[in-house]
Formats: C-alpha cells, sequence, structure tokens
C-alpha cells in the first residue's frame, strides 16, 4: 500500500473497515513477514513506474 499512497495518493477509505482488518492480518502472518521487505524498498523498486501516467501501463 506504501508504494500506491506515495505515488498516486491512494489510501484504503475508513469505512472499509474488513479490508482494513484483513490487511492487518495479512502483514501479521509470519509467512509474510518471513519474506517482506522495507517500505523504501518497494518505493526505489517501482519509481521508474511513478513517472507514468496512471492508467498508461499494458
Amino acid at each position: 500500500m506504501a508504494v500506491i499512497k506515495e505515488y498516486r495518493g491512494f489510501q484504503l477509505p475508513s469505512e472499509l473497515t474488513r479490508l482494513r482488518q484483513w490487511k492487518h492480518a495479512l502483514k501479521e502472518r509470519e509467512s509474510v513477514k518471513a519474506i517482506a521487505n522495507s517500505k523504501e524498498f518497494y518505493l526505489q523498486r517501482y519509481a521508474r513506474f511513478a513517472s507514468v501516467p496512471a492508467g498508461a501501463v499494458k
């Protein structure tokens, strides 16, 4: 979500509480933690796509 928030200004709406709970539960899974990278890692990797307007990548 950090990448979408950073480059497209998108956040999950606060009224989507079940989706937010699911996202939190997913992030807390040991299997996800074992392969997750830092927020900075993802921001750097997706930076080249940030200059492309949303919807332009096919």
